[in-house]
């Protein structure tokens, strides 16, 4: 059995390396509904989830979401808008990704310790699972600058 993106026997050099953003096709579609599994491998246990509703981005700069890292993975889903961009920055060395235009349906998989930071220009629907309750304590601040 292959193994998931974010399981190996070495430790990658960034954690940047496990990131997984794909758009996921809907698995059924009927004339009642539309069926969409983003996540369905069993492999990441999820104790806390949550809906993030944007509603009104702030100033022409858009709503920011994050600015920050944790110890666990976080998963999430774009269910409604777009995120206009997505920065993405290991902590330790600075390996940074940017992300423009994801669109409805898109899976963003993080691992550990990987700072984010979300910006939306209009409306947005975002679901978040983590493995572990929120707790304070495990949220690390970090300045992304962009």
């Amino acid at each position: 059995m292959a193994k998931h993106p974010l399981e190996s026997a070495a430790r990658p050099i960034s954690p940047l390396q496990g990131v997984v953003i794909e758009r996921v096709n809907p698995t059924h579609t009927d004339n009642r509904r539309t069926i969409v599994e983003f996540q369905n491998d069993g492999e990441m246990p999820f104790r806390n989830m949550k809906v993030i509703r944007i509603n009104t981005p702030e100033g022409p700069e858009g709503f920011r979401l994050g600015q920050h890292y944790h110890e666990d993975r976080e998963l999430f889903f774009l269910d409604k808008g777009d995120i206009d961009t997505l920065v993405l920055e290991d902590p330790n060395t600075k390996e940074r990704q940017v992300h423009r235009n994801l669109g409805v349906n898109t899976r963003i998989l993080l691992p550990a310790n990987v700072a984010h930071l979300f910006i939306f220009t209009g409306p947005a629907t975002l679901l978040a699972f983590s493995e572990n309750p929120f707790n304070p304590a495990n949220l690390v601040p970090y300045q992304i600058e962009h």
